[in-house]
């Protein structure tokens, strides 16, 4: 069933929190993909996740789990026959972040707004689901209370929460998606330290970052070029539409982290040195430790609240569609403008890398 447009209830009605966003936070990602098992191995026995159990809402021709590591919470679900929605879904699309779980005090009251701005919303007032395309590639659900808080990470590095989500959208539509986060959701833009455009009118891209007060954070991407060949336009092809690109994990002590990832196997996109060279003149005053950062493959940037520590794996989807950013904020807010444009320009090498520009199962 869809909300009805009545308007918002009176306990999130008023200006202050629809125009900031206050009570809207980040809750779960939800996968879709087409083998289960070998992305939950992926999970828990690389990535350090915890098998808590099945989510509530399963249907009988579908397999789900519920993954958890400190304050990332993951739902994976398949589909287990040719009519089930999610594996028609994962047949158009690919392995793809089917659903941003978010949280609310009044999730009827961001349906309404939904329903007024015109994107497709159903389900139930007190637990919504708003699709901002009207195809299930940009979709939110939203709760009163999270999924599941989980219990203590196992041994090794535990993460935080997750950062920000990252979406690859048509050109020309980034701006209307803004619009739809800030009256529907209530975020607000962020000063995203010039990030406007990265790369040039051939693979570039254009983006804007939007954020809540309660954190909840998205950047939009799109192609500059109406013609474009860059990794934005390539992600469009690939999944078949616009989608999450990246989701990035947030850790308290990302060079143990990372010392672990690697030695479990994860692969992470590569660094050119001379990345580290131009960083190192960047910030010369800063005092970072630059061979511990070459060596793990680990980038650097700063703003004038702090330093930003990231880094980004190689695709874990089979079409290639989907990364992880790892990342750790010593007082930073931004998102790393230099490091962003090191970012395109070692993704779009690995594509460059293939005849038809998607990386392939074995850069996973």
């Amino acid at each position: 069933m869809r909300p009805t447009a009545t308007g918002p209830s009176s306990s999130a009605g008023t200006p202050s929190t629809v125009s900031t966003g206050r009570d809207i936070a980040l809750d779960a990602l939800e996968l879709w993909v087409a083998d289960l098992s070998s992305t939950q191995h992926l999970l828990t026995a690389v990535l350090g996740f915890q098998l808590v159990g099945a989510p509530s809402e399963r249907k009988p021709d579908e397999e789900a789990v519920f993954l958890v590591n400190g304050g990332v919470r993951v739902i994976l679900r398949q589909g287990m026959s040719e009519e089930n929605p999610i594996a028609r879904h994962v047949g158009q699309h690919g392995d793809t972040v089917a659903d941003v779980a978010l949280v609310c005090a009044d999730p009827a009251a961001v349906a309404n707004r939904a329903v007024a701005h015109g994107a497709r919303v159903w389900g139930t007032p007190d637990a919504p689901r708003i699709d901002l395309f009207d195809d299930g590639t940009v979709c939110h659900s939203v709760r009163r209370a999270p999924s599941f808080w989980g219990p203590a990470a196992r041994e090794g590095p535990r993460m935080g929460m997750i950062d920000h989500v990252g979406y690859c959208l048509p050109r020309g539509s980034a701006d209307m998606v803004a619009s739809a986060y800030e009256k529907v959701f209530g975020l607000q833009r962020a000063d995203a330290d010039s990030l406007d455009e990265v790369g040039n009118k051939a693979t570039g891209m254009r983006s804007i970052v939007l954020r809540s007060a309660l954190g909840f954070t998205v950047v939009l991407t799109e192609p500059v070029s109406p013609a474009s060949t860059g990794q934005t336009q390539r992600f469009l092809d690939a999944h078949a539409g616009p989608g999450v690109q990246h989701a990035a994990f947030g850790h308290d002590d990302l060079f143990a982290a990372v010392e672990s990832l690697r030695s479990s196997g994860l692969e992470f996109l590569p660094v050119p040195d001379a990345y580290y060279d131009q960083a190192q003149q960047r910030l010369r005053e800063v005092p970072v430790p630059w061979e511990t950062l070459r060596r793990l493959g680990i980038l650097v940037d700063a703003d004038d609240q702090g330093l930003l520590f990231q880094l980004f794996t190689r695709p874990i989807t089979r079409h290639g569609t989907f990364f992880i950013e790892l990342i750790q904020r010593s007082g930073a807010v931004g998102f790393g403008a230099n490091n962003v444009r090191a970012l395109f320009e070692a993704v779009q090498a690995t594509m460059d890398g293939h005849p038809d520009g998607v990386a392939r199962d074995e850069d996973v």
